[in-house]
């Protein structure tokens, strides 16, 4: 199928030790389409096995994304380079990683095996901070995040359409608001609820900051730990839209994004709510 729009998946809106151990919410990480980028951000526990049941066939990737090295962010990463490269016998497809995903950083890395570093085309580290080219002129703008791994980096997504804004896992900080300026979807990783923030994350409190801020056309929080699934994710997103009077979601396992001229959530029930 060919979209003429970029599609996300949440093939995993869970992050988190404990998440991911208990499997509470799925942590496949996104996957994104259209028609000419196929591309897995961050595949976690689960993402090969989320794609094929989402009916995403992970050979036609072109394009794999790890923002650092835990493994609810890392843990299907080689498995889906092994399908991007058609089981290793076409050298295809390029990999943006984190510099742990390549080397060690103090505790964290190297992710990928010498033997996966070697079958895509390319491997290209997020932490040179240049635009990263994708196919139909979109680009890959990887910006600074804190987090416990020194070497992570959030995402901006430059398309025809605007700009889409990944967070990855970081704790707020003062630039956060400015790297995120200009981005019509900001998807947020918010481990934490509300009076519960924790270093190296973003809790309910920080995302209320940050979109104080950045005023995007729609938000969404995402990679929800333990405490904030058993508190309530509406809840928190509740707090989040009336402190801020913003349009803000709540991700779920298997929900779509349309980013097109509007920006359409298909949740999954397949019921579909523009704004």
């Amino acid at each position: 199928m060919i979209f003429l729009f970029m599609k996300l998946t949440f093939l995993g809106t869970g992050g988190g030790r404990f998440t991911t151990i208990f499997q509470k919410r799925n942590t496949g990480g996104i996957r994104l389409d259209n028609e000419k980028n196929h591309i897995h951000l961050d595949p976690g526990p689960g993402a090969l096995l989320l794609s094929k049941r989402n009916g995403l066939d992970p050979k036609k990737l072109n394009s794999l994304i790890l923002t650092h090295s835990h493994p609810d962010h890392y843990n299907d990463l080689e498995v889906l380079i092994e399908a991007m490269t058609k089981g290793g016998t076409q050298k295809t497809g390029k990999v943006l990683t984190s510099e742990s995903g390549i080397k060690k950083m103090d505790e964290y890395g190297p992710t990928l095996s010498d033997y996966h570093k070697d079958l895509p085309r390319e491997i290209i580290s997020l932490n040179n901070n240049s635009k990263i080219p994708l196919k139909d002129q979109s680009k890959v703008i990887p910006v600074p995040a804190k987090h416990s791994d020194p070497s992570t980096r959030g995402l901006i997504l430059e398309t025809k359409k605007g700009n889409i804004g990944f967070t990855s896992d970081t704790e707020y900080f003062e630039e956060l608001g400015q790297i995120f300026s200009d981005t019509r979807l900001l998807i947020m990783n918010v481990t934490r609820p509300k009076a519960a923030s924790i270093p190296y994350h973003l809790s309910t409190d920080d995302a209320i900051q940050l979109l104080e801020e950045v005023d995007p056309e729609v938000s969404v929080i995402t990679h929800f730990g333990m405490k904030m699934l058993n508190q309530g994710v509406e809840e928190q997103v509740k707090i989040i839209r009336e402190e801020t009077n913003q349009k803000c979601i709540a991700a779920e396992d298997g929900m779509k994004i349309e980013f097109d001229r509007t920006i359409n959530f298909q949740d999954k029930q397949d019921k579909l709510t523009n704004y």
